[in-house]
């Protein structure tokens, strides 16, 4: 009986290990979900993988796939999956470039099962984070993935070549852009300070020129596009000075439409381009 205790204790700290990839406190801004659909068909149980065609991450930093287990089954089985995938760059004219990442061996996900946990087989953990190792650069990558399906416990455990590649895979794109840290930035003409931030109904955007500036080139627009935290297009802008000094020109921007969050604004001016991080509350 102990040396029962002892080896069932092992395996769940062998599989603690292996399962490392889970962080309940990772940030959701470069988070990639993935759903992991089990239903009931004529022939038994059908495993698939779906996800959104389009994701966008702040590049910079490192992506993590979450996979959301949606279970609609009603057999009472213990099966157990693995995923298999690739990151590829995408060259400027879509075509694929270096295969930055490719995982051969399946990345463990959870059992799938209905009623609770059997004695010696580890509760499920939905949802299940898959931690990327590579830093995302300002491109556009594409994600190739696949569900696999072990025949075994132990083939699962132990990561073995045993198991089914269930087909068919899916394909979807990762757009890093706008991350804080990689774009903010100051140009060597002028200086832009934007308030308040945080937010509520009004932005002001303040254009300081290091030399006193004619009229004319004072009193041309500012183009202002916002996205939100995915990097998504929200609306755009051409706005017209507020008050113009000797060497400062002002702009405001209603945001009161805007939900609360986080919104990256791109500013351009006089053929010049500086991203600013806004808080919406």
């Amino acid at each position: 009986m102990k040396l029962k205790t002892f080896t069932l204790t092992a395996l769940f700290l062998f599989f603690l290990i292996k399962i490392n990839a889970q962080n309940p406190y990772a940030s959701t801004d470069n988070i990639v979900d993935i759903n992991f659909l089990v239903t009931d068909g004529i022939s038994g149980q059908n495993y698939e993988i779906t996800s959104e065609n389009e994701h966008y991450v702040p590049s910079g930093s490192n992506f993590i796939f979450r996979i959301n287990l949606d279970n609609s089954s009603i057999e009472d089985s213990v099966n157990y999956f693995g995923i298999q995938y690739t990151l590829t760059k995408l060259l400027s004219d879509g075509t694929p470039g270096e295969i930055l990442r490719g995982i051969t061996a399946p990345v463990l996900i959870p059992p799938v099962k209905k009623k609770k946990a059997r004695e010696g087989i580890r509760p499920e953990e939905y949802p299940f984070l898959i931690h990327g190792k590579h830093t995302l650069l300002n491109i556009r990558y594409e994600v190739k993935m696949n569900l696999v399906k072990y025949r075994s416990r132990y083939d699962y455990l132990n990561e073995t070549n045993g198991y089914d590649r269930l087909l068919p895979g899916i394909t979807f794109y990762l757009n890093a852009s706008f991350s804080s840290a990689a774009f903010e930035n100051s140009s060597d003409s002028f200086s832009v300070l934007t308030y308040p931030n945080p937010s509520t109904n009004f932005v002001t955007f303040d254009y300081t020129y290091e030399t006193t500036a004619n009229a004319v080139l004072q009193q041309r627009p500012l183009d202002v596009t916002i996205f939100n935290d995915k990097g998504i297009k929200v609306s755009q802008y051409s706005l017209a000075s507020s008050s113009t000094k000797t060497n400062r020109v002002s702009y405001s921007l209603n945001i009161s439409h805007l939900p609360k969050g986080r919104y990256y604004f791109q500013l351009l001016h006089e053929g010049k381009t500086q991203i600013k991080t806004i808080l919406k509350k």
